[in-house]
């Protein structure tokens, strides 16, 4: 008797899922993806910012979606975030210099930016602050160090790479 009762808000909570799901689909009108795939504090925001300014929906680091791609892709767990590109139409910083490749396949139509600092040097003096921050083991995947102190020719040479 109790299983019966079970049955009835699974069979309701499916329904909803596969509802909200239909409802999630891609707005038909997206424009042609956007991906800015400079390494942090080469002015990505910026960029993300322009395009908002301009009409594009975008997916930055300020969301806390993106701050979630990033953790999965340092996991290995790459479908979240190739689902979230079916929403958006700009994508800024990390993990786009790593996937630009996939994105191109994936979007044949998309737009890439590779956005630079003016030198490797003022490049290091903004990365010595951001990385300073405190320790996340998303610095070593992607500029080869936890810590900026020590390691300035490893994480140059993930910029210049």
């Amino acid at each position: 008797m109790q299983a019966s009762w079970l049955a009835i808000p699974i069979l309701l909570l499916s329904i909803i899922i596969l509802i909200c799901t239909e409802i999630a689909q891609p707005i038909p009108t997206l424009k042609p993806k956007v991906f800015v795939i400079g390494f942090s504090k080469t002015g990505t925001t910026s960029f993300g910012d322009a395009l908002a300014h301009i009409g594009y929906k975008r997916l930055g680091w300020k969301d806390i979606r993106s701050r979630h791609m990033v953790h999965s892709y340092v996991n290995g767990e790459y479908e979240p975030l190739i689902e979230q590109t079916r929403f958006y139409d700009a994508f800024e910083d990390l993990p786009w210099p790593h996937l630009y490749r996939e994105m191109a396949a994936m979007y044949p139509d998309s737009k890439f930016i590779l956005s630079l600092r003016k030198d490797d040097a003022t490049w290091l003096k903004s990365m010595r602050r951001h990385v300073g921050r405190g320790k996340w083991i998303g610095y070593s995947y992607f500029y080869g160090a936890v810590t900026f102190d020590g390691n300035e020719e490893t994480i140059r040479q993930s910029y210049t790479n």
